[in-house]
Formats: structure tokens, sequence, C-alpha cells
């Protein structure tokens, strides 16, 4: 009898527990726990990190703290922002050159740029092939690619 007491008792303890837990879930936010980063909290939600950090308002280094709350969604707010930002390019200056390994995305993410733009900015065309050594423009407008005609000279006899 003092058995099956207990374990009704232990039964009752573990389902209240369970159910005051999930009172307080919300599947939009997420409360950081101990040893969270952004990068594993985006892993078992599935989520691109540098979505998950620009949708929060968290800039490089990423940094999180115990018991704040992260949207898992973008919000009205991280919408607009990034309608904006898309919208009005930052100005850049400067040029990179190109080192073994980089690719025009990796270099675009780097500079907060679209691949895309930084391929007009320098006339590139889709595959967008970098070589070592290749120099960059950050900024700029889209350039035009001329190509030169050669005439033959005429047989004027």
């Amino acid at each position: 009898m003092t058995m099956r007491v207990l374990v009704s008792g232990v039964c009752i303890l573990l389902i209240s527990a369970c159910s005051s837990r999930l009172s307080n879930w919300d599947p939009d936010d997420y409360t950081v726990a101990s040893g969270d980063t952004i990068y594993s909290i985006a892993w078992k939600y599935e989520l691109d990190p540098f979505e998950l950090a620009r949708w929060n308002n968290i800039s490089k280094p990423y940094i999180i703290r115990t018991g704040q709350r992260l949207h898992m969604a973008p919000t009205a707010e991280s919408k607009k922002a990034a309608a904006v930002a898309y919208a009005t390019p930052t100005p850049r200056k400067g040029s990179i050159t190109v080192r073994k390994g980089d690719t025009l995305y990796s270099l675009a993410r780097q500079h907060d740029m679209e691949a895309k733009h930084l391929a007009a900015i320098n006339g590139l065309k889709p595959p967008y092939t970098i070589q070592p050594g290749q120099t960059l423009q950050l900024s700029g407008t889209a350039a035009t690619t001329t190509t030169k005609k050669t005439t033959a000279p005429s047989q004027d006899a």
C-alpha cells in the first residue's frame, strides 16, 4: 500500500511539473539556457543562425545571455529593418584582393553585401568565378563590360 501511494505521488508530481512547464511554453520565443549559443539554438530549430541573430537584433560576436528571450521567427520590426537594409545599401569604399579559398559569396558576406551586388559592381557574370590575386571593388555602380570591335583593314586596290 505504501509503495502504491509513493508511486502515485511521484507520478502526480511529474505530471504537474510537466504541465506547469507546458503552460509557459511559447512556440514563437525561446528562453536561452546556460551553455546555449546562437548556433546551437539555430541547429536545434533548423534555422539559419545569422537569420536568428538578425530577427533578435544581435550582431557579431552573437553574444546571448541565460534567461534572454529570443524570437524564433521574424518579427514585424526585423522584417521592416531587413527591407530598409536591402533597399538602401551601405556605401562601402575600397577594394579587396581575392585569396585562395575565397568565393564571391564568402567575400560578399564578410562585407555585408549581396553576392549579386558585388558581382554587378565588378562586371562578373554567373557562375561568378574569381581567382586568387584578383582585385574586387566594394563600391561603385554596376560595371558594364565593353567589347571592342576590330574591323579588318579595307582591301582598296
